[in-house]
Formats: structure tokens, C-alpha cells, sequence
């Protein structure tokens, strides 16, 4: 038997039992990858020179043909991998609750691996702690949420590996290394280790830890690189986790102070609601019944009380109203009207907020009855903001106007005052909650916000333009009812 150096001794010895005539190697790339072994000829003649001429030919078919089998298997198997590598990490991405994520990281290592255990360890390096997170396939113990000391549990040894710098580390063999003396790897009959460190910004965090029990593993190059792989996609899914978690707990925050901020609200405006009804109901029983002067200065004096009644009543309804609205529950009762005759009934009721300060009103309806689907209170709270608001801007004794015009399926109301106007860069600005274009105005801040959103439930849209000769000219649309 001709000597094979590339051979180990239990294949030398398989060969030598063969008892072969002649020994044909298969060459692939000046690699050895097989031998053809032949006993005897039947005739039992000897092999002639033109039969050895053959063989090589033969063999060196059958070499290319074994290598082009190699390494088609190899691809197959490799594009299998890829595609488990693809589905793991997918099912990775999907998961943000974190201590999910940590036992789903190991399910799917070992599954990728074919490994026997799987622990994810947290790693704090300055207090050379490693914490347990989650484990699959381990037999005796159950060590997530433990915390051992690195230096008194773990040996130096191994704990030179957990570094930051290395990118693998491996022990083949426990039973030959110093880490046998860990209690754990006894218990758990560990032979074989891989371990892959999980850096962030350069420092060490976590770690993965493959186990291969009862016999010496020695993980592939292959092995090696699909878990390295599969570890950088299970960091970026830690760290979406870590983000995810992050926001969710601001974005509670911010719902626990939203609703207390409702709460709030709700609980001041029916505080105030009682006194401010006591105080009115009081007022019109010493008008009516203590028969006050309606000329005289105690009759200024109760109309001074009536007026800031309403002022606080309306700023309580505002409130109220802010909130429904902030926790989309607001509901509207459309029924449908003329729109004229919506408007005039709303502007009437708002003509003593204008007469106070001088102002006259005008008003230009559609020619015809023209019908909408509206919640005839809210529509006069839509109407009676814009016209507060412009009276409020506008100078004493100035003209405020009301028209209507048909565009689009739509009727559009056009308020319109003789004020300073409103910047452009403001004008979407003005209907958010609590802004003002000026700081001394008085108010929640809260009457354009709440406007253009009742304007939106019933379908239409607020905006704000600039009207000719000055002022401001603010808008609203109402869809037509078609039937």
C-alpha cells in the first residue's frame, strides 16, 4: 500500500484492511479526495500498462465528477443555511419585548447551530458581573436572572476571552482546559464551547454562549462565520428592542400626564361650575325680586357680574370640549339644515358681543336654501369663536362681515374682520392648542384649536387668508347634502 501522508492512521488502517491490488488517487486541484482501490483481476492476471492508462483516465473523471458532487452539496447546503439564517433573523426583527427577544435568540442559535445549550449572558464590565438572561437545552439548572461574580466564579482564564477585542472565542475540549472546574459545566456535562461577545459602541455587553456536550466539538469555519452573523442581526435586534422600549415608556409618560392633565381640567371646570351658577342664580333673584334700579349704578354693576359669568362659563365649556376632544370622544348630532338659516340664528345670538364694542355686522347668504349636515349647537360654537375672535382684533366701532359662497360640493363661510391680520409663517400655527401671535391677549388659547376640529367632524376644513383693503378672513367648509 503506497503511503498517503494526507491520511490519518484509523484511514490508513480502514485502507490496509482492504487488502487491495491497486491503489488509484483521486486528484481534485492538486487535493487529494479519494482513493479507487482494486482487488484482483477475475483472470487473475496482472494489470497491463494500457489498463493503468485507462484507470487514469477514469479516475480522473470520477475525481471531477466526485469534486463538481462536493461541491454542489456544499452550495446546497449552504444556500439552506443562508435561507435559516434569513428566517431567524426575521423572526428576531419582529420581536420587541426584550426578555422575548434574549429566549428567542437562543432558540434560534441552537437551532442554527444544532447545538445542545444555549445561554445569552449581560455582561457589566466594570463590576465583572455576567447575568444570566435566557437559556434553551439546558438539563440542571435554570440560571436566568443569576448573577455571578467573573472573578471569584469564573476563572481568568476565561475570562480573558469575554473581551470586547475578540470577536469569537472557542474551547474545543473543557475537559483540557482550566474552565473545567466551573460547577456549571460539570453539572451540564459541557465539552465544547462558542462564544460570540456583543459589543456596543466598542464596549462588551452581552455575550452568546453555544454548548456541545459529551463529546470534543470543533466548530467549521462555516459554523463560525453563520454565527457570527446571525449575532451582529441579534445586536440590532437588542438594540431596536432597547429604542422600542425606550419609547414606549415616554409615550406612556406622556399618556399618564395627558390624562391627569384631563383629569385636571375636568375636576376644575365642575369645581368652578357650581360657584359660577350660585353666583348667577343670586344675581337674577336681586334683579328680579329686590326690584334694583335698571338705570341706576346697581344695574351696571350686576351686568359687569352677568358678563364675566358668561366669560367663565364659556372658558369652562372650552375646557370640557378640549378634552373630549383630546380623547376622541366627542360626539356631534347632525341632522340636516339650511345653512342661512344656521348662520342667522347663530350671529343673532352673538350681536351683543359686537354692539359691546360699537361693531356692526353684515351678513351675505346664499341666494337659495342650501341644505348641510350639521350639529346646530356646535356649529353655533364654530361661529360664535370666529366671531368673538374678530371683534376681539378688530377696532371699536369697525365692521365685521359673514358671507357664503358655494365651491367644490361645498359651502364656504367667510368671517372677516378689520384687524392687523395674521402673519403668514402663523397661520397654521394659530390652530394649535395654547398659541397666540400676541402674548397679551386674553384666553385659554384653546378657541381655533377647538373650532377647526369641530369643523373637521362635520367634514369640512378651517383656514386663515389675508382679506382685501386688510384684516384677516377666516374660512370654514361644510360638505352639501346631496339628498
Amino acid at each position: 500500500m503506497p503511503r498517503l501522508l494526507s491520511m490519518g492512521p484509523n484511514e490508513r488502517e480502514v485502507v490496509r484492511n482492504l487488502e487491495g491490488e491497486l491503489y488509484i488517487p483521486l486528484n481534485a486541484q492538486d487535493r487529494l479526495i479519494g482513493i479507487l482501490i482494486l482487488g484482483q483481476k477475475l483472470s487473475q492476471q496482472l494489470f497491463t500498462t494500457r489498463d493503468l492508462q485507462l484507470l487514469s483516465t477514469v479516475s480522473t473523471q470520477i475525481a471531477v465528477s466526485l469534486e463538481n458532487a462536493r461541491l454542489y452539496q456544499r452550495e446546497k447546503q449552504r444556500a439552506g443555511e443562508l435561507a435559516m439564517l434569513y428566517q431567524s433573523s426575521a423572526k428576531l426583527a419582529s420581536e420587541l419585548d426584550l426578555n422575548l427577544l434574549y429566549q428567542k435568540i437562543t432558540e434560534e442559535t441552537a437551532k442554527l447551530l444544532q447545538a445542545d445549550a444555549v445561554v445569552f449572558l449581560n455582561i457589566d464590565d466594570v463590576k465583572r458581573r455576567l447575568s444570566f438572561q435566557a437559556s434553551t437545552g439546558l438539563n440542571n439548572t435554570n440560571p436566568q436572572g443569576i448573577d455571578l461574580p467573573v472573578p471569584q466564579e469564573i476563572p481568568e482564564e476565561l475570562s480573558n476571552y469575554l473581551r470586547a477585542e475578540n470577536e469569537v472565542f472557542i474551547i474545543n475540549d473543557v475537559n483540557t482546559h482550566p474552565v473545567n472546574r466551573i460547577r456549571f459545566f460539570q453539572q451540564e456535562q459541557i465539552r465544547s464551547i462558542l462564544g460570540i461577545p456583543i459589543t456596543e459602541s466598542g464596549k462588551l455587553v452581552s455575550a452568546i454562549v453555544i454548548f456541545s456536550r459529551e463529546t470534543p466539538r470543533r466548530f467549521t469555519d462555516e459554523e463560525v462565520n453563520m454565527a457570527l452573523t446571525f449575532c451582529r442581526n441579534a445586536a440590532l435586534a437588542i438594540e431596536n428592542a432597547h429604542l422600542y422600549g425606550i419609547e414606549r415608556k415616554q409615550r406612556l409618560e406622556l399618556e399618564r400626564l395627558d390624562e391627569m392633565r384631563s383629569n385636571f381640567f375636568i375636576a376644575v371646570s365642575h369645581e368652578l361650575k357650581t360657584p359660577l351658577t350660585a353666583i348667577k342664580g343670586a344675581g337674577e333673584i336681586i334683579l328680579n325680586e329686590q326690584g334694583v334700579n335698571l338705570d341706576g349704578p346697581e344695574a351696571e354693576l350686576f351686568n359687569i357680574i352677568n358678563r364675566n359669568v358668561q366669560r367663565m362659563e364659556t372658558r369652562i365649556q372650552e375646557l370640557l370640549d378640549f378634552v373630549k376632544i383630546q380623547s376622541d370622544t366627542l360626539q356631534l348630532d347632525l341632522k340636516a339644515e339650511d345653512v342661512n338659516q344656521a348662520i342667522e340664528e347663530s350671529t343673532t345670538v352673538n350681536l351683543p358681543t359686537l354692539w359691546s364694542r360699537k361693531q356692526t355686522l353684515e351678513t351675505d347668504l346664499l341666494p337659495s336654501p342650501t341644505t348641510v349636515m350639521l350639529d346646530h349647537n356646535r356649529f353655533e360654537q364654530i361661529l360664535a369663536n370666529l366671531l368673538s375672535n374678530a371683534s376681539k382684533y378688530s377696532p371699536r366701532g369697525s365692521e365685521i362681515t359673514v358671507e357664503t359662497r358655494i365651491e367644490d360640493s361645498k359651502v364656504i363661510i367667510d368671517v372677516s374682520d378689520r384687524g392687523r391680520g395674521v402673519p403668514p409663517e402663523f397661520r397654521e400655527q394659530i390652530f394649535e392648542s395654547y398659541f397666540r401671535v400676541e402674548n397679551n391677549t386674553s384666553g385659554l388659547g384653546i378657541g381655533l384649536s377647538i373650532a377647526r376640529k369641530l369643523t373637521e367632524l362635520h367634514g369640512g376644513q378651517m383656514w386663515v387668508s389675508d382679506r382685501d383693503g386688510g384684516g384677516s378672513t377666516f374660512s370654514f367648509s361644510l360638505p352639501i347634502e346631496q339628498n
